[in-house]
């Protein structure tokens, strides 16, 4: 992600964590609790140049690097921020970019190293770290070009990683893919150039594919551009838009089995869906133009499951609120859904076609699946002929293997308990914190009752008096 960028979490209990990296070097957080209440803004490095964040099972992982050019790890412990230095990079690079994730249980960090004497040449880098060992990959070697703030963007998929980057080659600038399986990386391969300046792109993947959006301007337009790869490595290109008017944050995303691009554009956000392999007109975001928009970088909860990372837009000012594209584009199918019995026969049957697309569409995937189950069962047939042939020889190893997969797994449901528990305490934390006031505001409506009646029989005491004191005066007068 480009680190300029505010980060926000969206916790368990629905807090929104909203990290930022200060202009006097300071990582600083605030969780919002309640709409609109803001903890104090607290610190939680300084120095910092770069940092990336990731969320693994509601844990904050935040890997930083810091003016004496040291990788540090971070994470948020016992309501405290503990931290513990990795790696100290070598004085003649400046780390560029930064970008974590988690895979097979080990922390990929890959970041991009700018030659201190070679303004133009940079070194992509993957540091995997277990925890305690460090493995060190150099993917490639790419010669950089002025205005460019993100260089790659990685993704998980199955069984491996994709590192999608771009670097100039002179008459443009490439994109290319490098792929980590099985504990080592290909060499990377080209798939196409990109003309123009100011370069951003970001991707995606779904069961057909790779979806790419490439930003760029060319001859003062601004031009979005949709690149879609097959599983077979077919490739087609189409125009989303394009524009004289400053264009910047695109994005893909894919919502109720269709695929969106958005970007921002005068101050507005503004969308497009792709379907009957086109792109249809943009349509803007209903937002008061009051409004400050900023992109920001976020997991957020999908049931039980984070999604790392995803591009959100939000409000900064004057209130804050992350906009979720899902819903203002069900509120806008669900306006045009109400038109439906106004349309022309040629709407109608633009929709046949899109419905027939869409049936295309399923049925690719559901073939796509069966392929997949067909390799895996081949594999399990396999598996159980090469069992069976070895099983006499491997019997003692076997046994141990299953005891050490039986190990992890309860070290795994261990785990699991633990943090279950934590979460348990602190619920149970919350509830005894709100007996206790429950207690106390029960005794002081308690001691204000007492009070009352107390009151209330000195009222009538006194009016007693009262009464008492005329009648006396009465007789005595009467004497």
């Amino acid at each position: 992600m480009n680190n300029t960028h505010e980060w926000v979490y969206i916790d368990f209990i629905k807090n929104i964590w909203k990290f930022k990296l200060k202009e006097n070097g300071n990582l600083v957080y605030e969780v919002m609790y309640d709409k609109c209440k803001w903890t104090k803004e607290k610190i939680v490095a300084d120095h910092v140049i770069k940092y990336s964040i990731y969320i693994e099972e509601d844990i904050i992982h935040i890997i930083y690097a810091n003016e004496g050019n040291e990788l540090k790890y971070c994470t948020f412990k016992n309501k405290q921020w503990l931290g513990k230095l990795i790696y100290n990079i070598d004085d003649k690079f400046t780390i560029e970019d930064l970008k974590i994730l988690i895979f097979n249980g080990k922390m990929h960090i890959f970041y991009l190293l700018k030659v201190n004497n070679a303004n133009d040449h940079g070194i992509l880098v993957d540091f995997i770290w277990s925890g305690e060992k460090i493995d060190i990959y150099t993917i490639e070697n790419i010669i950089l070009k002025e205005g460019i703030e993100d260089y790659f963007r990685t993704v998980s998929i199955d069984d491996k990683l994709e590192i999608y980057f771009i670097t100039d080659q002179g008459d443009g600038l490439s994109l290319k893919i490098s792929i980590y399986k099985d504990e080592k990386w290909t060499a990377a391969n080209w798939l196409y150039n990109i003309q123009g300046n100011k370069i951003e792109f970001e991707v995606i993947k779904d069961l057909n594919g790779t979806n790419l959006i490439n930003k760029s301007i060319e001859k003062n337009k601004y031009i979005l551009e949709h690149v879609f790869i097959n599983l077979s490595g077919n490739m087609k290109s189409y125009t989303i838009m394009d524009s004289k008017n400053e264009v910047i944050e695109p994005n893909l995303f894919n919502y109720d089995d269709a695929l969106y691009s958005s970007w921002i554009e005068e101050g507005k956000i503004y969308y497009s869906k792709f379907k009957n392999d086109k792109w249809s007109s943009a349509k803007y975001l209903d937002i008061d133009a009051s409004a400050k928009i900023k992109t920001c970088y976020s997991s957020i909860v999908d049931g039980e499951v984070y999604v790392n990372t995803i591009k959100i837009y939000c409000i900064m000012e004057p209130d804050f609120e992350i906009l979720f594209m899902d819903k203002f584009i069900k509120n806008d199918e669900d306006d045009s859904n109400d038109e439906v019995n106004n349309k022309s026969g040629g709407e109608i049957s633009d929709k046949f076609v899109e419905v027939s697309e869409t049936n295309k569409k399923l049925e690719k995937e559901i073939d796509f699946i069966n392929i997949q189950l067909e390799k895996k069962n081949r594999l399990i047939e396999e598996y159980e002929k090469g069992y069976k042939n070895k099983l006499s020889l491997k019997k003692n190893k076997m046994f141990l293997e299953i005891q050490q997969s039986i190990q992890k797994e309860l070290d795994r449901i261990n785990n699991q308990l633990i943090q279950e528990k934590a979460i348990t305490r602190k619920l149970q934390d919350k509830l005894k914190e709100n007996e206790e006031k429950n207690n106390i505001l029960k005794k002081q409506v308690e001691l204000l009752n007492e009070e009352n009646k107390k009151l209330q029989e000195d009222l009538i005491t006194e009016k007693n008096q009262t009464i008492l004191r005329k009648i006396l005066r009465r007789r005595s007068s009467d004497v």
